[in-house]
């Protein structure tokens, strides 16, 4: 691509330098992502240099020759575009900025989705007492207990079983999840029925001396997948487009950002909200993503009743919230602090806590892996606030997502590149410049079940 010295004193000097001193840390960026031209880019930046704090590229040639219009590779273009209006974008900016991307080698992403046992199992049913066991069937949780495992049932306290019914597992059905308990703390000879569905906590398991083995529980993980979908937008600007200036003032580096712009909220959404399909349209074949909320099943509800029409100060209390870091952080094991990504009017409501106690405290903004968040600090762990526009543009404005990061992964089949594109020697298009940026991703997200780290958020049960 060559861009005649011209063209570029016309609108690289004005609007360039502009765009330096009203956005720098943009304007730097796109000029590092596209490369347009070394001598007007550094006659525009001569103007402002001492005000630039945040260059996004270096604005010296990168091996191919000086002033020849050639793309400037002095960074990977993934991060590059982090720094386009990173707030804007919060959940892209930080899964490319948290960790490097892990490569993909197929459209089809697989990993492993692992599942930790939890402290605790409700039965679905149980047999009559005989003697010191009882048959109790667990039929949501089948492979949950495992033999010589102690249970706990702090509801039983009768037959001598003080403080709370402790039995040890003699034998598992895994395939109709029946268990068969023996009492180790009753008096006499008949154990106190544990009852109809009781709930039964797992202790530690209890073995024989002469034990050389247990049971594996959970030693495989289960193997899930999604789609590496892509994402592409093209710039372009027709031969007479190119010749002259627009009235207005709008211009060629206009028309990047908001394709950037553009791109970047699309996949924005596409990370919450897609779908993991493949489809055949004709004899092309579609590959899309899937989005975070239909791989997260916890669910909490904020509250009911009139929350539904609206988040007031009535009705989001410190309490609330506290009952929420509760919900996120307790009885897994995930880490320590989470990100909220929240619509506008959960945030408008979370805002509307008129103040904090020691049990929750707002220490104020802060930079997370690149994007501006509020930070608030509980007894149960930190969470990380930030509005979503996404959330709001996907009709979600009254719910959130609480992520843990550390669990959340981004892949990247073809990652995000820059290409010059040639339309008018091709004989396709008469364009003077055009421009082709293309990535094709997916994230996978583990710990996402019930039982996970993950929580989708909403106003009500309903």
């Amino acid at each position: 691509m060559n861009i005649n010295l011209k063209n570029i004193a016309k609108w690289s000097l004005s609007l360039v330098a502009l765009a330096y001193m009203v956005m720098p840390e943009v304007a730097s960026v796109i000029d590092g992502l596209f490369g347009f031209g070394a001598e007007g880019v550094a006659v525009g930046m001569a103007l402002v240099q001492g005000t630039n704090t945040n260059d996004g590229t270096e604005a010296a040639d990168s091996g191919t020759g000086a002033g020849t219009g050639n793309l400037l590779y002095k960074r990977d273009v993934s991060q590059i575009v982090t720094e386009i209006k990173p707030d804007d974008f919060p959940l892209d900016t930080i899964l490319r900025n948290i960790r490097g991307a892990e490569s993909a080698y197929n459209r089809k992403v697989e990993y492993e989705e692992v599942t930790f046992r939890s402290a605790s199992a409700t039965a679905t049913s149980s047999d009559s007492v005989s003697g010191l066991t009882q048959d109790v069937t667990f039929g949501n949780n089948k492979t949950f207990w495992a033999v010589d495992d102690i249970a706990y049932v702090p509801a039983v306290t009768g037959g001598g079983a003080t403080g709370g019914s402790r039995c040890i597992v003699t034998a598992v059905n895994t395939t109709t999840g029946e268990v068969s308990f023996q009492a180790i703390n009753t008096v006499g000879n008949t154990m106190t029925s544990l009852g109809s569905t009781p709930v039964a906590y797992r202790l530690g398991n209890a073995k024989t001396e002469l034990d050389a083995q247990t049971t594996s529980v959970y030693s495989l993980p289960a193997q899930d997948f999604n789609y590496a979908q892509t994402f592409m937008a093209q710039i372009e600007r027709s031969v007479i487009e190119s010749k002259y200036n627009s009235i207005s003032g709008y211009s060629f580096q206009d028309k990047v950002r908001q394709v950037i712009y553009d791109m970047r909220s699309s996949m924005e959404r596409s990370l919450i909200a897609g779908v993991k399909a493949k489809t055949t349209v004709g004899s092309d074949i579609h590959y899309t993503a899937d989005g975070l909320i239909n791989k997260i099943s916890k669910s909490f509800s904020f509250g009911t009743g009139d929350v539904t029409g609206g988040y007031t100060s009535s009705n989001v209390t410190v309490s609330n919230v506290i009952d929420m870091l509760e919900n996120a952080f307790a009885g897994n094991a995930g880490s320590d602090s989470r990100l909220l990504l929240g619509g506008k009017e959960f945030i408008s409501g979370l805002s509307k806590v008129d103040k904090y106690d020691r049990n929750l405290q707002s220490e104020g903004n802060t930079i997370l892996h690149g994007v501006q968040v509020r930070r608030l600090i509980s007894d149960f762990g930190v969470l990380d606030v930030k509005h979503s526009k996404a959330m709001d543009e996907l009709g979600l404005a009254k719910k959130a997502l609480i992520l843990d990061l550390d669990h959340i992964y981004k892949h990247e089949l073809e990652p995000m590149s820059v290409e010059e594109l040639d339309l008018n020697k091709a004989g396709s298009r008469r364009t003077q410049d055009a421009m082709r940026m293309v990535e094709t991703s997916c994230s996978s997200i583990r710990y996402s079940g019930s039982n996970g780290v993950h929580v989708v958020v909403s106003p009500s049960a309903s």
